[in-house]
C-alpha cells in the first residue's frame, strides 16, 4: 500500500507540472529532440493546448543542397520521425507534434 502511494504521488509530481504545458516540458521535449538532432540544433520549440501539442523548428543537420532530392527526403524523413519518436515516446501528455525543418546556413 505505501509503495502504492509512493508511486502515484511520484507520478503526480513528475507529471504534473509537464501537463500544464511548463517551461519543465518545453526543456524536455527540447532535450530530446536535441539528443538525436545535435546540441543547438532546435531553434525554437513551444508547447500549446496545456502541453498536448509542440510546434518545435529546428535546423537539418543532415540537408545538403547537392544530395538528390531522393536522399533529401528519405535524410529529412529520418531526422523528423527519429526526433518525433524521441519526443512521443518520453512524454505521454504530448499527444502532436508539428514541426518545420529549416536548411543550416
Amino acid at each position: 500500500m505505501i509503495l502504492l502511494v509512493l508511486a502515484l504521488t511520484l507520478n503526480l509530481l513528475l507529471a504534473g507540472p509537464a501537463a500544464a504545458g511548463s517551461p519543465l516540458l518545453v526543456e524536455r521535449a527540447r532535450a530530446l529532440a536535441e539528443n538525436v538532432l545535435g546540441e543547438g540544433q532546435v531553434r525554437a520549440l513551444r508547447a500549446v493546448d496545456g502541453g498536448t501539442q509542440l510546434f518545435i523548428r529546428w535546423e537539418s543537420p543532415t540537408f545538403r543542397r547537392t544530395n538528390s532530392v531522393a536522399t533529401s527526403r528519405d535524410l529529412l524523413y529520418g531526422e523528423a520521425v527519429l526526433a518525433t519518436n524521441a519526443i512521443l515516446g518520453a512524454l505521454p501528455e504530448v499527444a502532436r507534434i508539428r514541426f518545420t525543418i529549416l536548411e543550416s546556413g
